[in-house]
């Protein structure tokens, strides 16, 4: 199977003061045993470089775009006016969510792809019909 990974699940990574730190650590670890395809685009790195650079400084951004250009396990689609068309749609459809730019790109792919499943913390993919990973304890019973 395929899981698409937003920046929401990234940043967790990086900045061990998250609240979803842990959690995404521990859902990693599932994945990377599960030798499961993981897809994730430009824009969602762009996303998150920027938000780990503001946050944590410029080497921890640096250090995440090095290791994530480079394992290998991490497959980047790349956005292109197709796909930016198709986002443009869905962003103004539905204008009434707060869903992102970068957030409508990724449902563009994930779309396209096929893929139902996302690594987020983000709940405005499961607001769009995805399946949201790692299920948190208010979501398990709700």
């Amino acid at each position: 199977m395929t899981i698409f990974i937003d920046s929401s699940a990234f940043y967790a990574l990086c900045d061990q003061t998250d609240s979803n730190h842990r959690s995404a650590i521990d859902f990693r670890s599932r994945l990377f045993s599960s030798r499961e395809e993981m897809v994730s685009s430009n824009y969602v790195l762009n996303q998150t470089l920027e938000r780990v650079s503001r946050r944590l400084g410029r080497n921890a951004a640096r250090a995440f775009g090095e290791f994530s250009r480079k394992t290998g396990t991490i497959r980047f689609v790349r956005v292109d006016s197709t796909v930016e068309e198709d986002a443009w749609k869905i962003y103004n459809r539905f204008s009434g969510k707060s869903f992102s730019f970068a957030d409508c790109t990724s449902f563009v792919i994930m779309n396209s792809l096929g893929i139902r499943r996302v690594f987020t913390f983000d709940r405005h993919f499961a607001e769009f019909g995805f399946e949201k990973l790692p299920e948190t304890a208010g979501e398990k019973n709700g």
